[in-house]
């Protein structure tokens, strides 16, 4: 896909999230987020995707190449929300 010098393009990251209390009370986060783009077709553009999650993750990097997917990354752990 060629785009032009004045071409805008749009690169939208949605998320989901839900709070779930553990079987000992513990309180964790299941979460996922994505890419889209508008114009939509020029998600097939993106090679991949790689997260920079916060340093208490055991994998601090994670690199996601599944465009059909949105470049999804799901996970969980504790934490809090604001």
């Amino acid at each position: 896909m060629l785009l032009g010098e004045d071409t805008l393009v749009k690169i939208i990251v949605r998320n989901t999230g839900q709070k779930l209390i553990t079987h000992l009370g513990e309180q964790q986060f299941q979460w996922s987020v994505l890419i889209d783009t508008e114009p939509a077709q020029l998600r097939k553009e993106i090679k991949k995707v790689i997260y920079h999650l916060h340093p208490t993750f055991p994998n601090k990097d994670v690199v996601k190449t599944k465009e059909s997917e949105g470049f999804m990354l799901k996970a969980h752990g504790w934490g809090g929300s604001s």
